[in-house]
């Protein structure tokens, strides 16, 4: 499952969204949860560290999962953060998946146009 996050500035998505998506995704049985979040590079500015393969965004997302205790719930400890413009996360079996797809509504308004 794939979830797009252009468009969301970093303290969107730092509220209760991912947190949803995360929870949404573990109900409907998936095994693999793709965050897209770009890399960040591309608007002129300079790398927020310098041994970081991402921008704000995706340092706010990496963030969240390596920090957030709740979120284990739902995934495992590791996650992959190999490419540059998304992250993936393993999650955790649900023997019992109650939903077909996340709901479009978590989806807040985006922050600016992609």
């Amino acid at each position: 499952m794939n979830v797009d996050l252009h468009g969301y500035r970093s303290k969107t998505i730092c509220q209760d969204f991912l947190r949803k998506i995360l929870k949404q995704a573990w109900e409907t049985g998936e095994q693999e949860l793709i965050i897209i979040h770009g890399h960040g590079l591309s608007r002129g500015n300079p790398r927020p560290c310098a041994n970081t393969n991402t921008g704000d965004l995706g340092l706010a997302v990496r963030g969240l999962l390596r920090n957030d205790r709740q979120l284990r719930a739902w995934m495992y400890a590791l996650i992959d953060v190999k490419h540059p413009g998304c992250t993936v996360v393993r999650l955790r079996p649900n023997s019992d998946p109650i939903r077909k797809n996340i709901d479009p509504e978590i989806f807040p308004q985006e922050d600016f146009r992609r």
